[in-house]
């Protein structure tokens, strides 16, 4: 019994210690996107935002910033940039249960992904459509 309680009692000051440090993660993308120009390196600072902020259940502030993303993407021009874009706004759809837009948003993600011929880009649209399709018990 008391192993188990001390099994417990660590797992849970690991989860407080990873929440800890992707709130830090969070802090400091929002530094650097504020001094960030409309550029690449927006597009994925946006990106890797919505990201953390999806990983912590932070999903309507997520999607704000995975859609804004997405916007400066297509603005100049960046496919690499709005298929992850397509791919971050469809995990957080999923997350959310909203499987119609994350399926739309993976097939995005996979159509862009194949034009410029980014094949972790194409892996990732896969997954995501996988995972999706298993969620609804789709196999």
């Amino acid at each position: 019994m008391r192993k188990i309680t001390l099994l417990i009692l660590f797992n849970l000051q690991l989860l407080a210690i990873n929440y800890h440090g992707q709130t830090r993660e969070i802090d400091s993308l929002h530094t650097l996107l504020k001094t960030s120009k409309e550029d690449t390196n927006k597009v994925n600072i946006l990106n890797l935002l919505a990201k953390k902020l999806n990983n912590i259940g932070n999903y309507d502030t997520a999607l704000n910033y995975a859609t804004e993303a997405k916007s400066s993407a297509k603005k100049i021009g960046f496919k690499r940039g709005l298929a992850s874009s397509h791919l971050v706004i469809g995990n957080i759809s999923e997350n959310q249960g909203h499987y119609p837009e994350a399926l739309n948003n993976y097939f995005a993600s996979l159509k862009i992904n194949e034009e410029i011929e980014y094949r972790k880009g194409i892996a990732a649209a896969y997954n995501g459509i996988g995972n999706t399709y298993k969620s609804q018990g789709n196999y």
